[in-house]
């Protein structure tokens, strides 16, 4: 296959896959689709500018089609098995071709990753943690509350402090306040009434 389809001369120097597999148990959760991404990166890192694979399963064959790899030669398993005297059985349908594809390693694509992808790759925070840590920089709270080295982490997580150290709760200082504000309320009628009467005592005697 390698000298009918002229693989070396048209993808030249290819990073080969050799075995793709996928337990039947973990099939249909993109595996595959994941394995062949990560080499493909591998073979970006590693300076390869092609990748080439044998598919032998109709369904390999189906995923590099879907994934936009390019099929370079296709053989058939009764045309190869008639060539030649051999007792080999062919697979049953559908696996009825061998097929060999391709692809161009290309550097500066942009692809539409989720967050957890991004942090599998390059380690880094994922861009809800950048915005949490961006908003507690902007609002302060870490420069305010240097000498306590806990509180940022916890207000980064979501989560308030346990117990008040000082204070009351927010019922019990609604209800004081509210006490308060109708003493005074009382306190400022009487006043008034008070100050009214001198006044019309100070009118009489004079």
């Amino acid at each position: 296959m390698e000298e009918r389809s002229r693989v070396k001369d048209l993808a030249p120097g290819a990073l080969e896959v050799r075995i793709l597999a996928v337990d039947p148990v973990w099939r249909q959760k993109g595996i595959a689709t994941n394995l062949l991404e990560t080499t493909e990166q591998t073979a970006r890192l590693a300076g390869f500018t092609w990748l080439k694979i044998y598919c032998t399963s109709y369904y390999s064959n189906k995923l590099m089609l879907k994934l936009g790899w390019k099929l370079l030669y296709s053989l058939s398993y009764e045309e190869y098995i008639n060539n030649i005297e051999c007792n080999i059985r062919p697979p049953t349908q559908p696996h009825t071709h061998c097929n060999l594809y391709v692809k161009e390693v290309v550097n500066n694509i942009w692809k539409i990753r989720t967050n957890n992808e991004l942090v599998d790759i390059y380690g880094d925070p994922d861009l809800v943690c950048f915005i949490k840590a961006a908003r507690l920089r902007w609002l302060g709270h870490v420069e305010r509350d240097a000498q306590n080295q806990n509180s940022p982490k916890k207000l980064f997580h979501g989560n308030p402090e346990g117990r008040r150290k000082k204070g009351m709760s927010s019922l019990e200082m609604a209800g004081r306040c509210g006490n308060r504000h109708q003493k005074a309320r009382s306190q400022k009628l009487e006043t008034s009434c008070f100050g009214q009467g001198r006044v019309g005592c100070c009118a009489e005697g004079g």
